[in-house]
């Protein structure tokens, strides 16, 4: 189908488009010529091919209750317990009449989905204890990191698709 002909696409875009394509295909083809290039990109760029910082929490989740203020006083001390290993996040959650909700391993970018506040009081908390606490959906909250993964850097060949579309979309600007 001819979308120009059809109306559906003007002359000047349809034009610009194929440009683009074009210039994508011989970029595409110097990097598929010059490794060498394409390995100093990666090279330079390192950092933006590592995975992703991986957190294993559990968040225990209780109601605000009437008096919130006390509830906070409460979940605050619990916080402090659990990160010091004196009480669990499940005994803390019996004592209180919480539930906890095991989120399992999550990146910073699926923690921050839940509200834009969680990554940096989870990142406060360090590679082992639990966050302060913070209302989340009407409900009091703490998140207990159990564990975490650092990046990693990737070896060039588990990336190697995404370095050359980097590559190419860095030389198409």
């Amino acid at each position: 189908v001819d979308l120009v002909a059809e109306g559906l696409l003007d002359l000047p875009t349809a034009l610009a488009e194929d440009q683009q394509r074009r210039l994508e295909e011989l970029i595409r083809e110097k990097a598929a010529a010059d490794t060498e290039a394409v390995g100093r990109f990666f090279a330079a760029n390192r950092h933006l091919y590592q995975t992703p910082l991986l957190l294993d929490v559990r968040m225990l989740s209780l109601p605000v209750g009437a008096r919130p203020a006390e509830q906070v006083g409460k979940l605050d001390a619990a916080s402090l317990r659990v990160g010091s290993g004196k009480e669990t996040l499940d005994e803390v959650a019996d004592r209180l009449g919480g539930r906890v909700v095991p989120l399992g391993l999550v990146t910073i970018e699926q923690l921050g989905a839940m509200d834009p506040k969680v990554p940096r009081l989870v990142l406060d908390v360090g590679s082992r204890g639990a966050t302060v606490p913070f209302q989340l959906n009407r409900r009091l909250n703490i998140i207990e990191v159990a564990n975490r993964r650092e990046p990693e850097e990737q070896d060039f060949e588990d990336v190697r698709d995404r370095v050359i579309d980097d590559y190419v979309h860095r030389h198409q600007q």
